[in-house]
């Protein structure tokens, strides 16, 4: 536990640095000059600890997303099983001329499944895509049945919620509003998977049905169009209006690189990072989009960034404690503490 709370007060320093060269870019001389004199402190308490305790490798990040614009948390796809092999009609005149049938039946169309996984962060590869199950192969003479398709599992971020697009007019290529959504899984746990797409049955042949003169074609693989949306999961979620400070403290506390700047709605997309301890604990931080007054009734960026706070663990309030000091400014740190608790509970 000592060794523990110790580099948690390392933690402390290196945020305390980071704030405080934020606080200087910013123009607050006197709040920054109040952070230095902590900060000397911390470092005579645990001089030559810094690089020692908390290494590089120990302070490692999982920044889940490279670029904003490739960051998707809802897309639309389409899924078919492979379709079954046509079985074959052959005839075989082993026995004194006479002809047998021994066409073998095809094979079955392969299944499709989703698979989470952990090293998927974003849904944007995906989107506008189609997945296919393999086909399975027509059947043989000599009784011999056609392979079977191979069931193929695409990869999906951890975390995903796969959704089946039901329409009265299935032939409706185009989003209807009178369409709904049928749940079939929520993929939370890593290397879950489940099946969205049946492989068709393979035909049969006339070794299976002595009176077929021609093959009979496999079925069709099952088609479907989906939703897929994607909800984080992260030990803490940083909620706070927008341009509270929630990037910097996540560069501070993690090597995550989320974009920082001094205008409203800088972060436009969840970041994630993690500590990691000396003891191997580890601790996941999500950088949430910033959120208004309203945001449950879609203001702001709306409650679709408000997903991302569902199953984070534990929710820490990020208020900027310079509101309220000018004239105009009608909002106070608790009128802020107040809006975050209602919106946050508008979640559940």
């Amino acid at each position: 536990m000592e060794m523990k709370r110790d580099t948690l007060q390392i933690l402390n320093l290196k945020t305390r640095r980071t704030i405080s060269s934020q606080l200087k870019m910013e123009g607050h001389p006197m709040l920054c000059s109040k952070l230095h004199d902590e900060e000397e402190v911390l470092e005579s308490q645990y001089e030559g600890q810094i690089g020692d305790r908390l290494t590089e490798e120990d302070y490692t990040t999982k920044n889940l997303m490279d670029y904003d614009q490739k960051f998707s948390d809802k897309v639309r796809i389409y899924v078919q099983g492979g379709n079954g092999g046509s079985g074959c009609a052959a005839f075989s005149r082993e026995n004194y001329g006479l002809e047998t049938p021994d066409g073998g039946d095809g094979g079955d169309g392969g299944h499709v499944y989703f698979r989470s996984t952990g090293r998927l962060s974003s849904l944007y590869d995906l989107r506008r895509a189609h997945f296919f199950g393999n086909n399975g192969g027509n059947g043989l003479s000599k009784q011999r049945s056609g392979r079977i398709g191979r069931d193929m599992y695409y990869s999906v971020p951890l975390g995903t919620e796969v959704y089946e697009i039901k329409k009265p007019n299935p032939s409706a290529s185009l989003q209807t509003a009178d369409e709904y959504k049928l749940k079939l899984a929520d993929l939370d746990q890593e290397g879950q998977f489940v099946r969205v797409a049946t492989g068709g049955w393979g035909g049969q042949g006339n070794i299976s049905k002595k009176d077929i003169h021609f093959p009979r074609v496999g079925k069709e693989g099952e088609k479907k169009e989906l939703e897929l949306r994607l909800k984080m999961i992260a030990d803490v979620g940083f909620i706070g209006f927008p341009n509270a400070g929630k990037s910097t403290l996540l560069a501070a506390l993690t090597r995550a690189f989320p974009k920082i700047g001094h205008y409203p709605f800088t972060t436009l997309r969840p970041y994630v990072g993690y500590a990691k301890f000396v003891d191997d604990t580890q601790i996941l931080f999500a950088d949430l989009p910033g959120i208004i007054e309203g945001a449950h009734l879609n203001k702001g960026l709306g409650i679709e960034f408000l997903q991302h706070a569902d199953r984070t663990k534990a929710l820490l309030f990020v208020i900027d404690g310079s509101v309220g000091t000018a004239e105009d400014d009608k909002r106070t740190p608790s009128s802020d503490y107040l809006t975050l608790m209602n919106e946050s509970r508008s979640l559940h």
